[in-house]
């Protein structure tokens, strides 16, 4: 049933974002449409500063305005008045929940790809020069893969962690009668407190009563043993917050559904 969901749930989010990702490519190659003509007519250079400005704001802001679109989604499509077809059907409330997670990943990974690709076509054209492609695989030799592959990983999870939050809040204040977006929207900022709170102490504490390590952050650059080991309990302490709010989110709407 996951699968049926993911598909009705990744055809809906992209009908809105196909569109959005074709206005951005064609806003980028417009945006350097400009510039060249810029280099040629002097009149050209106050209309390729103005293109260029609502070129970098619309290609920076596409992953964050989809996550947006999947937080709407969320809430129209299960406490608001879609709910009532949405919680019909014969399906496990965790895998709605999962299914319009899984979603929005995709759909923000895929807003994040168009804005690398918007990004590239602005600034160094259609046709990628070897010279750039050799820079950047110097600059990859000589980074640390572990270190590296470990801040890919909790930016990820990151990701997870504060779309989980948003179903979270949702699901607590879906309980309300009235204002349940207000209610929401207070459950969200006073979770997101009260975790980092948590989490603070939790990797702070450690350090603290640890004399090398409470060296190390007096330090411009700790070292890289050091770096790798916060990263990875922080990586770890995310992927339990992420459970948590999972479990209590599926618990909620299980057992506390208040539609409309």
């Amino acid at each position: 049933m996951l699968n049926k969901l993911l598909k009705y749930d990744l055809k809906n989010i992209f009908k809105i974002m196909v569109p959005i990702y074709i206005v951005a490519i064609l806003m980028s190659t417009l945006a350097r449409g400009a510039y060249y003509l810029s280099d040629k007519i002097t009149l050209f250079q106050i209309s390729y500063a103005f293109i260029f400005a609502i070129y970098i704001v619309a290609t920076f802001s596409l992953p964050f305005a989809t996550w947006i679109i999947g937080c709407i989604r969320f809430y129209k499509n299960i406490v608001k008045d879609e709910g009532y077809l949405m919680n019909t059907l014969p399906v496990k409330k965790s895998s709605l929940i999962l299914s319009k997670l899984i979603t929005t990943i995709v759909a923000i990974a895929a807003s994040t790809l168009v804005s690398a690709i918007c990004l590239g076509i602005g600034i160094f054209g259609i046709y990628v020069q070897t010279a750039d492609v050799i820079w950047a695989l110097d600059i990859l030799k000589d980074c640390d893969i572990v270190f590296f592959s470990l801040i890919f990983a909790s930016f990820f999870v990151g990701v997870i962690m504060q779309q989980l939050l948003i179903y979270l809040s949702i699901s607590i204040g879906q309980m309300h009668n009235k204002n349940k977006g207000f209610f929401s929207l207070l459950y969200m900022i006073a979770v997101y407190y009260i975790t980092q709170l948590f989490v603070a102490l939790f990797l702070i504490i450690p350090i603290y009563f640890n004399n090398n390590w409470s060296k190390y952050l007096e330090q411009n650059t700790p070292p890289m043993s050091f770096l790798q080991i916060f990263l990875l309990a922080s990586l770890i302490l995310n992927i339990i917050i992420c459970f948590v709010y999972y479990k209590i989110t599926t618990i909620n709407l299980e057992k506390r559904l208040n539609l409309e």
